[in-house]
């Protein structure tokens, strides 16, 4: 038990919980941060398994082009600015984890010629009108 008459040992006692304090405070705010991320996947596969069930999805790559391209154009509405191949490539490449660039890049040209978006030179993009169309209005700014 400490004796609160000596000032030393009660100083380092005020220490030791101001530090416990401010641990526990740390363990929150990353527990906060872990269920905001979590909460972000949840809000992130709800919007994608919607996409998919509206979209025509055929084929066994059809979920992953949906959600593809679906994550370009939601990019790119959402930023408002041209974007780069690499920084889109990024962005998909959390949805669909196996994405190999290349096939990145064909789902790009594709895209382009439907006219959803734009080359704005050297692999900056650009969404169309007709690209924004297809995004849910909810995700734009």
């Amino acid at each position: 038990m400490t004796d609160f008459r000596d000032q030393r040992a009660a100083s380092e006692l005020e220490k030791r919980i101001r530090d416990e304090i401010a641990e526990r405070q740390a363990k929150i705010r990353e527990l906060q941060n872990e269920i905001h991320s979590f909460e972000q996947m949840l809000l992130k596969a709800r919007r994608q398994n919607e996409l998919v069930r509206r979209s025509d999805v055929s084929r066994k790559n059809s979920v992953g082009r949906v959600l593809i391209e679906s994550s370009v154009l939601e990019t790119l509405a959402q930023t408002g600015r041209v974007r780069g191949t690499r920084s889109l490539y990024q962005d998909a490449r959390l949805i669909v984890g196996t994405l190999k660039e290349g096939t990145f890049r064909t789902t790009l040209h594709r895209m382009k010629n439907r006219g959803l978006i734009v080359s704005v030179g050297n692999g900056k993009w650009q969404i169309t009108p007709s690209g924004i169309k297809l995004v849910d209005p909810a995700l734009l700014p």
